[in-house]
């Protein structure tokens, strides 16, 4: 077995009681309830996840960045196409680039829970509807004492 891992993530691992993550785990959205498979995206800071119908209360036009603290309603839909809608509220709005744009994507806090163990993450919402991965994973859930396996157990 061999553990991808980094100096920060190295001492989440050691101080959080260290556990290990395959490449795609099945995740749990608290707020749902509702299941992804998800995939761990080490390149990726935050974690995505497949939302649709996403509207901001009040929502600045001109400025999304103006957003933040507005009441934001969602819908999550996973891989099996199970969807569950939420309320919440609008954490941070970040400019991101894609292989051909920049676009303004919401971030809400969404509670992981991962064998039980549950996880509040800044997660980014993005109609990932073309792709198979409904949920990325990113390094901010493994800051919280996870590594990743990589190759075969």
């Amino acid at each position: 077995m061999s553990l991808t891992l980094g100096i920060g993530v190295w001492a989440g691992y050691l101080l959080r009681g260290g556990h290990v993550i395959h490449a795609t785990e099945p995740f749990v959205i608290a707020e749902g309830p509702i299941t992804f498979v998800a995939r761990l995206d080490t390149g990726a800071a935050i974690s995505s996840i497949n939302a649709r119908d996403i509207t901001v209360n009040g929502a600045d036009e001109s400025h999304p960045r103006r957003d933040i603290g507005k009441p934001i309603h969602f819908t999550l839909v996973n891989e099996k196409d199970e969807s569950v809608t939420l309320d919440s509220t609008v954490s941070d709005v970040k400019s991101v680039r894609t292989g051909d744009c920049r676009e303004w994507r919401y971030h809400v806090y969404l509670t992981l829970i991962f064998h039980g163990r549950k996880e509040r993450l800044l997660v980014n919402l993005n109609d990932r509807s073309a792709f198979a991965e409904k949920m990325l994973v990113g390094r901010d859930f493994l800051g919280h004492g996870y590594a990743v396996q990589v190759g075969d157990p």
